[in-house]
């Protein structure tokens, strides 16, 4: 039995006693969470909802307005010299005009009529992450209450939280410290490489947005 899986299963017997009902996640999450993974098509950044007139002409209040815009490209994943899998993707979301703020990625498997997040990355975040859940995790001693900076919400740390830890209203709530941080976007994309164990990330391209700001 993993070191997760043991501290799974702590957590079940005190909802138990709680007479809380905890639902697990699904074993092939973790699965596809612990699997080496492959970029199966070339990422292409979706262009922000409203057309972008040249940065150059942009006084500095329309340009933070258009920086409130956001880009993302979502890619299907494969297994590393294996066979593919299903519905399972990457989705990196940034600012389209505006460099090195609020990027995310998220691991997304197939949830029936929707996607899930089984594990995300932010970076240069602009507000502090809260470890709100940090009592009810078997290592929560070991959490820092507030992480002020680039952080990763890991599969492993949120599973023993359940099922719930993974929906809109759980949202992940165990995160921890980047080790190392993140001074660019290529830093960004090695941290997601090597948190979401995908190769083939390092020659992806910044936002096209980023490229035209001056």
């Amino acid at each position: 039995m993993t070191g997760a899986s043991r501290a799974g299963r702590a957590l079940i017997q005190r909802s138990k006693r709680s007479g809380e009902v905890l639902e697990p996640v699904p074993d092939e999450w973790r699965t596809i969470a612990e699997t080496s993974k492959v970029i199966v098509s070339w990422p292409v950044w979706r262009d922000p909802p409203a057309a972008e007139p040249a940065a150059r002409e942009l006084s500095k209040d329309k340009l933070h307005t258009r920086a409130a815009e956001t880009t993302e490209f979502v890619v299907p994943l494969g297994e590393k010299d294996g066979p593919g899998l299903e519905g399972v993707r990457l989705r990196v979301s940034a600012w389209a005009y505006e460099r090195e703020r609020d990027v995310t990625a998220n691991l997304e498997v197939s949830g029936g009529r929707s996607f899930v997040t089984i594990a995300r990355v932010d970076a240069w975040p602009s507000d502090p992450h809260v470890n709100t859940r940090w009592r009810d995790h078997p290592k929560g001693r070991h959490l820092p209450g507030i992480i002020d900076g680039h952080h990763v919400h890991r599969f492993a740390d949120n599973a023993p939280l359940g099922r719930p830890a993974f929906g809109p209203l759980g949202n992940l709530p165990i995160a921890v410290p980047v080790g190392g941080g993140i001074r660019s976007f290529r830093d960004f994309l090695r941290t997601v490489s090597a948190e979401f164990r995908i190769a083939g990330l390092d020659d992806i391209d910044t936002p096209e947005g980023w490229r035209r700001l001056i």
